[in-house]
């Protein structure tokens, strides 16, 4: 409780300077004060002061907070009360808090009605706040349409930023939105907004509506549109999007001769987000010779980002390329550039071309070698990566693989490892949890033969069972994903026997 009375004493101290202590001491031992309410209210006194250095230091706490107070309604009428104040600062910290409290509000109704009048303040700084809130919020308000339109009237208001902020908690509602339709409707009619941040948005949110949007002309009409834009980076930000819906565009030639036309374009930012565009596009290209002459050229562009671009898309596109021997040499000239970045990126790609081409060996040592190859890329790329580690998972996952498939002794705890660090990595992709599933099952099968060592014939045969049964579920799995991670799913094909023979299962 020392700790607790001392920071209330600072709250309410004469002095601003132990009063912005009493903000760094509450928002550094929240966790472990006893009395949540007391450390609550002492933090809403504080929000209320007249130094802006006092308040300021409130803005991210109330979010981190309200989720352990143990009166959440009361505290959520506390926020409401504080974006009813006289101030707009203090309006502005309440209304950037209910955003990350209304997940935990028990009464989600009136929590919802207090959301929608913030948004309708005077202010327009309270008034983009509140806009970003509800972005937040989305996912868990009951009524969603009204809260769509809520912010789709704030895409018309007169400050250029509370647009922009509307906009950009669209794109984050949209996946949520029942009418999807209707809200590509809201979001088509902004890509012409005369406020070019606005439209960088509106191409921005293609990335993550595109794939739900109905009417798939229309979306890819709007982003053909916004990869002519006047603006520089809204045309950027289309050139970068393409790549990523290109496989949902419906006129993929049409959609190639943009592409096409943005690897030529005299801007460095649109060459560079083309460059890495033309990776995820690659497969889908109806002139893959003429896309990879693009490739090549761009690993040779004056500009470093442009020349990283290209080196993560020639290992995205490494088993579509109609000349691979070209394309690795090109890999192993980028990997000389000194810059750790391009290390990280291409070190990555080596690996993923590795990869595919042990899918292509013809017996298992060779395989094994492979595989070996792979492994010391991701590793390398891995270990070098400062901000941005495409190849933790990779090295992670492949190295759980390679473990099981190559080791002849007990390998559990090491293989959990590797795996439970490959599910930090996952990114929130679907097709990887599979593969990392894919794996665990065969770890599983690894562990039942290994447990069932020196325990008699009637063991060991029941293990087999189980090991036969997570085998099957192991290769049910990577039929369901060999779409969309074809190289990886060969591998594991080609590991399968591999594991079986190893333990005299056919």
């Amino acid at each position: 409780m020392d700790l607790l009375h001392n920071i209330h004493r600072k709250t309410i101290s004469s002095n601003p300077r132990i009063r912005r202590e009493a903000v760094n001491l509450l928002c550094a031992n929240i966790n472990i004060l006893p009395d949540k309410k007391q450390a609550w209210d002492d933090l809403m006194h504080l929000a209320c002061d007249d130094d802006m250095n006092v308040w300021l230091g409130t803005a991210g706490s109330f979010g981190a907070v309200f989720p352990i107070v143990p009166d959440k309604e009361k505290a959520w009428e506390d926020l409401i009360r504080l974006t009813q104040d006289k101030r707009t600062n203090v309006r502005g910290i309440a209304a950037g808090s209910l955003g990350a409290a209304f997940p935990h509000v028990p009464d989600k109704e009136k929590a919802w009605e207090g959301l929608h009048r913030v948004m309708q303040d005077e202010n327009i700084n309270v008034r983009g706040i509140a806009a970003g809130s509800i972005g937040a919020a989305f996912p868990y308000i009951p009524e969603k349409e009204k809260a769509w339109d809520d912010l789709f009237r704030l895409t018309h208001d007169k400050d250029n930023d509370v647009r922009g902020i509307a906009a950009g908690s669209l794109v984050v509602a949209f996946s949520h939105t029942p009418d999807k339709e209707k809200a590509w409707d809201d979001l088509h009619r902004l890509v012409q907004d005369e406020d070019a941040s606005v439209r960088e948005i509106v191409a921005g949110s293609l990335i993550v509506a595109f794939p739900h949007i109905p009417d798939k002309q229309k979306a890819w009409d709007d982003l053909h549109v916004l990869t002519l834009d006047s603006n520089i980076n809204v045309k950027g930000i289309a050139a970068g999007i393409l790549g990523e819906v290109f496989s949902h565009i419906p006129d993929k030639e049409m959609a190639w001769g943009d592409l096409h036309r943005l690897a030529l374009d005299k801007n460095i930012n649109i060459r560079s987000l083309a460059a890495y565009s033309l990776g995820s596009a690659f497969l889908h290209i109806p002139d893959k010779k003429t896309a990879w002459e693009d490739l090549h050229r761009l690993s040779l562009d004056k500009n470093r980002d442009v020349r990283w671009g290209a080196s993560y898309s020639l290992g995205a596109a490494f088993s579509f390329i109609p000349e691979r021997k070209k394309a690795w040499d090109d890999l192993i000239r980028l990997g000389h550039d000194q810059h750790r970045d391009m290390h990280v990126s291409v070190n990555y790609s080596l690996g993923r071309a590795s990869i595919f081409k042990a899918t292509l060996t013809k017996n298992e040592e060779d395989f094994k070698k492979q595989l070996e190859i792979a492994l010391d890329f991701f590793e390398k790329s891995s270990k070098e990566a400062k901000y941005f580690n495409p190849a933790q998972f990779c090295h992670l996952f492949y190295k759980s693989f390679y473990t099981i498939t190559f080791t002849n002794r007990d390998v559990e705890n090491e293989v959990q490892d590797y795996l439970a660090g490959a599910k930090k990595a996952l990114e929130g992709s679907e097709s990887k949890e599979k593969l990392l599933e894919a794996v665990e099952k065969l770890a599983s099968a690894l562990k039942e033969i290994w447990n069932a060592k020196d325990k008699g014939l009637e063991a060991v045969e029941s293990s087999l069972d189980a090991h036969r049964q997570y085998c099957e579920q192991a290769a049910d799995l990577i039929k369901t994903i060999r779409e969309d991670a074809p190289s990886a799913t060969k591998i594991l094909e080609k590991g399968l026997p591999i594991i079986c023979r190893k333990f005299k299962f056919q």
